[in-house]
């Protein structure tokens, strides 16, 4: 319930209170100053700033003050007339309930209007609908709009994989919120919680047609699935959302951790019976439906090609699981891929093995090779259109395969990943000027 007054003079919030209450323990915001009023109510204006807590702000802190017990919370907003402020005059009074305030599955916006007379309380929103969130098919499939934002994408213009993969984060953890399981945990159920157990991915695959663009809506359909006896597959489809085209595809594979232990556990019954009834097992984005069992094999100092200097994480890249974020752990691994390649090729997919955590105090360095796939290119690109001219021609494609692990004689593996690129459209253009010569 923010309250925008910064083009009014003058501001009275009024406030009853239970008589006998010691008001001058409550340690109010010095932002704002406060003088006596009468009957049982405080008077609250603005300071030399004249900047003003919300409502909500206000109301939650005086309802979890000792001080007093807040019964009825009104919001007067008069403007100044010549140099005096009105005292008789109602001016736009909102009644707000205190009950109400603090419910986390809805918003109200009390927004001033010094025209008109009226009540000023809107009707409460949900939370899915603020996200553009909804049920798809029996509730077996959740969909998500998004507006891609300036600072989201590059000087193309476009996003990048880490963003897609914030998306993805983002949308995992709406669909629990509206199943009306979600615990405390990031993206944990409420049985999860009571066991101390938190997710964790195995493997994610990525599939990317185009990157959305500023300032592109797309919509994201997701959905959860078994996997195994102890896992739960998650797939989303990104569709432009004014044409319903495809631009990328994606799955992953996860699993429990104890998040004491830190060791990778079976799912307890309470919580498959939880999420036994959001099951879509019978759909799948990839036809290939074992993708995520194709081997990424190992690197070292011999085979690998390209090595990125030391990268140090930081507590600003931990989640609220305390441990580093996996969109960190995708823009460490693609830190050895060289800039010239970066500079003239997209990324078409990417697949990633998560191998162990890595804490903020690890210092960790990534690894790659290279290895040109004009067969596997030939095979993957359709026979017309544009990218049609690199089958033809013998221009490659290129497949990376990387290591992230730690910088010590250890070297404990932390990610696994293989990546596959292909020229920019600006970039094929001058190979294609220089093949015609």
């Amino acid at each position: 319930m923010a309250m925008n007054v910064g083009n009014l003079s003058a501001h009275r919030l009024q406030c009853s209170f239970r008589p006998g209450a010691a008001l001058n323990s409550y340690p109010l915001p010095q932002i704002m100053s406060v003088s006596p009023f009468a009957e049982n109510r405080i008077h609250l204006v603005p300071n030399s700033t004249g900047r003003f807590l919300s409502a909500k702000s206000l109301l939650l802190g005086f309802k979890n003050s000792s001080s007093f017990k807040v019964s009825k919370f009104i919001v007067a907003v008069h403007a100044k007339t010549n140099g005096r402020t009105p005292s008789q005059d109602t001016g736009n009074i909102a009644l707000i309930n205190p009950e109400t305030v603090s419910t986390p599955a809805s918003i109200s916006q009390v927004t001033p209007d010094s025209g008109k007379n009226e009540n000023m309380v809107k009707k409460s929103v949900p939370l899915h609908q603020l996200r553009q969130g909804e049920f798809l098919e029996n509730h077996l499939l959740y969909r998500q709009k998004f507006v891609i934002r300036s600072y989201e994408v590059g000087a193309d213009k476009a996003t990048s994989i880490t963003t897609i993969f914030s998306f993805f984060q983002e949308v995992s953890l709406c669909h629990v919120h509206l199943m009306g399981i979600a615990g405390d945990g990031f993206g944990a159920t409420k049985a999860m919680n009571l066991l101390g157990l938190i997710w964790v991915v195995a493997k994610m695959h990525v599939e990317v047609e185009e990157f959305p663009k500023w300032p592109d809506v797309i919509e994201i359909d997701s959905w959860i699935a078994r996997a195994g006896k102890n896992g739960m597959r998650r797939d989303w489809v990104v569709r432009r959302y004014e044409t319903n085209e495809v631009l990328i595809r994606a799955t992953s594979t996860w699993c429990m951790m104890d998040s004491n232990t830190r060791r990778v556990c079976k799912m307890p019954d309470a919580a498959r019976a939880e999420l036994d009834p959001f099951f879509l097992d019978d759909r799948f984005v990839f036809q290939q439906k074992d993708i995520l069992s194709n081997r990424i094999p190992k690197l070292d100092n011999v085979t690998a090609k390209y090595f990125s200097p030391p990268l140090k994480s930081s507590r600003a890249d931990l989640d609220v699981n305390q441990h580093v974020s996996n969109l960190k752990y995708i823009s460490w691994t693609l830190q050895s891929v060289p800039e010239e390649h970066l500079e003239t090729h997209d990324l078409t997919s990417i697949t990633i093995e998560y191998r162990r955590e890595c804490q903020s105090k690890n210092v960790v360095e990534s690894i790659t090779s290279s290895k040109k796939m004009l067969e596997e290119c030939a095979a993957s690109v359709p026979a017309e259109g544009f990218w049609s001219f690199f089958v033809d021609s013998g221009l490659p494609c290129s497949e990376f395969t990387h290591l992230l692990r730690t910088q010590d004689s250890a070297q404990h593996e932390i990610v696994r990943a293989r990546t596959s690129w292909r020229p920019k459209p600006s970039s094929a253009s001058s190979r294609m000027a220089e093949h015609k010569i």
